[in-house]
């Protein structure tokens, strides 16, 4: 009886565990998952153009891009699309006119392989964190994702980067705007600077009355 009470406690706190841990910051602001590339079936199992969805997410003051990349395979081929691995920290390369970013895997990710009677897919799903703030005027031309088994390059047209562009403006103005405080001016007369001769003088003075004041009383 004991021992199926220790059991059933055991599997209760599990479960608490694992629904309070996956409960979401107060602070986390997550937008809508935005379609930017309709990508291509694939005829060779190796990635090349891939349906390309993002979403931002804000969790404790610090931001987030969820960038999914889904690939659509016949088949022939779907059974050789091995899956790859992203781990903590893998880099996602962001090409510009203006330079270069980066940004790091914020946790570690797999592909899942989902087999249906429509179509055959291939979701790799990677959450990447740095500073986002390059995506907001700097349209991206290309960017290169490393994973576990190696990297892939992946370049966006004209308009695929503007849907890209307007997907994080769309986040951005989700989020609160930081309250600014007034700066209020004093008017008034600045405080007088006391010099310190002025100090000694005065106490000078007042000795002086002092013995004055003692050589009367002695007459």
């Amino acid at each position: 009886m004991n021992f199926i009470r220790t059991v059933l406690i055991l599997i209760f706190t599990l479960v608490a565990l694992s629904a309070f841990s996956q409960t979401e910051s107060k602070d986390a602001i997550t937008s809508e998952w935005e379609t930017i590339s309709l990508g291509k079936l694939q005829k060779k199992p190796r990635f090349k153009e891939p349906m390309i969805s993002v979403r931002f997410m804000s969790e404790e003051g610090a931001r987030f891009m969820h960038l999914s990349l889904k690939y659509m395979f016949t088949d022939a081929v779907f059974e050789e699309a091995v899956p790859v691995e992203y781990y903590k920290n893998e880099r996602l390369e962001c090409v510009t006119n203006n330079g270069k970013y980066e940004l790091r895997a914020a946790r570690y990710a797999k592909a899942r392989r989902m087999s249906t009677v429509a179509q055959k897919t291939a979701d790799i799903r990677v959450i990447f964190g740095g500073d986002l703030s390059f995506l907001s005027n700097n349209p991206i031309k290309n960017f290169t994702v490393h994973y576990a088994q190696g990297y892939q390059n992946i370049d966006l047209n004209a308009e695929e980067a503007i849907h890209l562009q307007e997907a994080y403006n769309k986040f951005i103005a989700m989020l609160p705007k930081q309250k600014e405080i007034p700066h209020v001016k004093i008017e008034g007369e600045a405080p007088k600077v006391i010099q310190k001769i002025d100090t000694i003088r005065s106490g000078e003075s007042s000795l002086d009355r002092l013995r004055r004041q003692a050589k009367s009383w002695r007459k």
